[in-house]
């Protein structure tokens, strides 16, 4: 159930950081680089919040590893937004084509973190390594 829960605050994180680094468009402008720091600070706060969850008794060991394939899923989910966007009428074939990969790029990825959440001894993944939650010991 951790991982699920990192995944989802990975998620979340990766898509408004995304969000934020693709609307910026003058790197130059002190308001815009603000924004940019104030995103990277919040998914460094992320850190904070899950050692005090880990010190407060709902082990998160195993599971911190699920944050970082959330924020790579969410800042591709954030490219969806580009799928229903404006285009330009001499790219018609070629973007109806990028539009069709990216979904099926979704798509594909969706299924295996899916996978990956729910089974993962299909990828081979072990829990064998995987660091023990604050205050208990490896049986």
């Amino acid at each position: 159930m951790a991982a699920i829960g990192m995944t989802a605050l990975g998620a979340f994180i990766g898509w408004v950081i995304a969000y934020v680094l693709y609307r910026i468009t003058n790197w130059g402008d002190p308001i815009s680089v603000l924004s940019g720091v104030i995103s990277a600070a919040v998914a460094g706060a992320v850190f904070t919040f899950i050692k005090y969850v880990d010190e407060h008794g709902a082990p998160v060991a195993g599971a911190i590893y699920y944050y970082p394939v959330g924020l790579a899923y969410g800042a591709v989910c954030n490219g969806l937004g580009w799928v229903a966007g404006s285009v330009d009428a001499t790219l018609k074939w070629p973007t109806i084509l990028l539009r069709a990969f990216h979904i099926l790029a979704v798509v594909l990825v969706s299924v295996l973190i899916l996978i990956l959440l729910f089974d993962p001894g299909y990828f081979g993944i072990q829990s064998q390594g995987v660091a023990q939650p604050s205050g208990t010991a490896e049986r």
